[in-house]
C-alpha cells in the first residue's frame, strides 16, 4: 500500500516538490485491527454499585474456541468527583493486561467508548475488576465492546 501522492497522478517519475511519503504505523501491520468476514460483535454494558472500601468484578467474555479482540473500553462514574476513587483493571486469563491496571483516569463514556486493541486466545476469559478505595459507594458504568472471529 502506497501513502502520499500516487504517481500516476503526475506526468513525471519525480514526486512533486514537497511531497513525502508517509512512514508505516505499527497499527497497518497488525491483522485483527479490523474485524474479518466471519466476526461475531460483542457489546457489554455494565453498571454497577461499587460499595466503599470494596471491590467488584465484572464478567466480560469467556472466548470459547475462538479469538476475540477488545477494540473498545469506556469507564465512567455518574458524579464526575468520584472518579478518583476507583480503579478500573482489565484482566485477561486473570492477568492484569498491561497498560490497563488500576485506570483512574475514564477511557470514553459509554457513548462514545474510547479505542484499545487487545486480542485474546480461544478458552481465556476476561473480566473488569472496578475497586473502590473512597469512604463512600460509587455507582459505575463499563463498556467493552469488539469481536469474535
Amino acid at each position: 500500500m502506497s501513502r502520499g501522492i500516487p504517481h500516476d497522478m503526475i506526468r513525471s517519475d519525480t514526486p512533486l516538490y514537497g511531497a513525502q511519503q508517509e512512514a508505516p504505523r505499527t497499527i497497518d501491520f497488525l491483522p485483527y485491527v479490523f474485524p474479518p468476514e466471519n466476526f461475531v460483535p460483542f457489546d457489554v454494558v455494565d453498571l454497577q454499585t461499587v460499595g466503599a472500601a470494596s471491590t467488584v468484578t465484572v464478567t466480560i467474555f469467556n472466548a470459547t474456541n475462538a479469538y476475540a479482540v477488545i477494540r473498545w473500553f469506556a469507564n465512567e462514574t455518574t458524579t464526575a468527583t468520584d472518579i478518583s476513587n476507583i480503579r478500573w483493571t482489565i484482566l485477561v486469563g486473570g492477568t492484569a493486561y498491561q497498560p490497563y491496571n488500576a485506570m483512574v483516569l475514564s477511557r470514553g463514556t459509554v457513548d462514545n467508548p474510547d479505542p484499545i486493541i487487545i486480542r485474546v486466545r480461544p478458552n481465556v476469559a476476561v473480566t473488569v475488576n472496578i475497586q473502590n478505595v473512597g469512604g463512600v459507594g460509587i455507582e459505575t458504568r463499563t463498556r467493552v465492546k469488539g469481536w469474535f472471529y
